[in-house]
C-alpha cells in the first residue's frame, strides 16, 4: 500500500459532485480513466519496468515510474498503446451489453481517441516519438513532436474560438489547446535533461552490448559536437564518419564523442577531435 498515493483534493472532489446530484456521472468517467491507467499498467508489469508509486488524482490515477526515460523504444510504444487499447476493450464490450448510446461508451472511445492525438503528454505523441527515436535520435524525435504539439494547440485553438462564437458555450477545444500548451512548458529542459542522461549512461551500454544493431552518421568536420549527441538512442550504437570532398577522412564511436564532449565543451566541432 506504500505505493499508492492520494491526492488530498480527491474527496472534496468527489463531495462536489456528490452534492451537485453528479455522482453517476462522476464515476462512470473516473471508471474510464481507472481501466487507462490499468492498461498502461499491465504494460508496465508485463514488460518488467520498475514503478516508483500510483497516485490517485481528482480526476484519475497517474503512474510514476522509478526512471523518467525508457531504454527500450519497444516498451514505451507497449505501454503508451496499452491504456486507449483497454478503453477501446470496455468501449466494445460496452457497446454490446448496454444501451447504445450509454454515457460510458462515449467516455472510453473519447478517453481512447483523445490520448492518440500525437501531441504531448498524450500517448500518441509517445508511441510517435518511440517509433522515430530508432530513426532520428531520441532528442531530434523529441523536438519534432514539441513543434508538432504546438501545431495541434494553435489549431485546437483557432477550431475552439469558431465553435465558441457558434454556441455561445462550447469553450472544450480552448481548454484542450491550453492544456496541451500548459504540458510543454514543463519540458523545457527536457532535452537538456535527457543530454545529461545519455553522457551518464554511455558507461552502463558498453557494459551491456553484447549484439547491438549498429547506426552509421555522415558528419562534416565542422559540425558542432553537441549536435552530434542529439542523433543518439540507447538501443543502437552509432559510429560517425566524417567526410571531407567525398571522402572518409575520420571515423568517431559514439564512446569518443561523448569523451570529446565532456573534455572540450559543448562549443567544441568534429575537427577539434583531431
Amino acid at each position: 500500500m506504500k505505493n499508492i498515493k492520494v491526492n488530498p483534493l480527491f474527496f472534496p472532489v468527489l463531495l462536489i459532485f456528490i452534492l451537485l446530484g453528479y455522482f453517476k456521472e462522476f464515476f462512470l468517467s473516473f471508471a474510464t480513466l481507472l481501466f487507462h491507467e490499468a492498461g498502461h499498467l499491465f504494460m508496465i508489469k508485463k514488460r518488467g519496468i520498475l514503478l516508483r508509486y500510483i497516485k490517485i488524482e481528482p480526476f484519475g490515477i497517474s503512474i510514476n515510474l522509478k526512471e523518467d526515460f525508457y531504454k527500450n523504444e519497444k516498451d514505451e510504444i507497449y505501454v503508451a498503446f496499452g491504456g486507449p487499447l483497454v478503453n477501446f476493450i470496455i468501449a466494445f464490450f460496452a457497446f454490446l451489453f448496454l444501451n447504445k448510446s450509454h454515457f460510458f461508451i462515449y467516455a472510453n472511445l473519447s478517453v481512447a481517441i483523445f490520448n492518440l492525438i500525437p501531441a504531448y503528454p498524450l500517448d500518441g505523441a509517445r508511441i510517435l516519438r518511440a517509433y522515430l527515436t530508432p530513426k532520428k535520435g531520441y532528442i531530434l524525435s523529441f523536438r519534432f513532436l514539441v513543434m508538432l504539439t504546438k501545431i495541434i494547440s494553435a489549431v485546437l485553438f483557432i477550431l475552439g474560438v469558431v465553435i465558441l462564437y457558434k454556441t455561445r458555450f462550447n469553450f472544450s477545444y480552448c481548454i484542450i489547446s491550453a492544456f496541451l500548451f500548459y504540458n510543454l512548458l514543463g519540458e523545457k529542459n527536457h532535452t537538456q535533461r535527457y543530454l545529461l542522461k545519455e553522457i551518464s549512461e554511455y558507461k552502463e551500454k558498453n557494459k551491456d552490448i553484447e549484439k547491438m544493431p549498429v547506426k552509421y552518421i555522415a558528419v562534416n568536420k565542422n559540425y558542432p559536437l553537441r549536435k552530434v549527441i542529439y542523433e543518439l538512442s540507447y538501443m543502437r550504437y552509432h559510429i560517425f564518419s566524417v567526410i571531407d570532398e567525398g571522402k572518409i577522412i575520420k571515423t568517431f564511436s559514439e564512446g569518443e564523442i561523448i569523451k570529446g564532449l565532456i573534455e572540450k565543451g559543448g562549443r567544441a566541432r568534429i575537427s577539434d577531435l583531431y
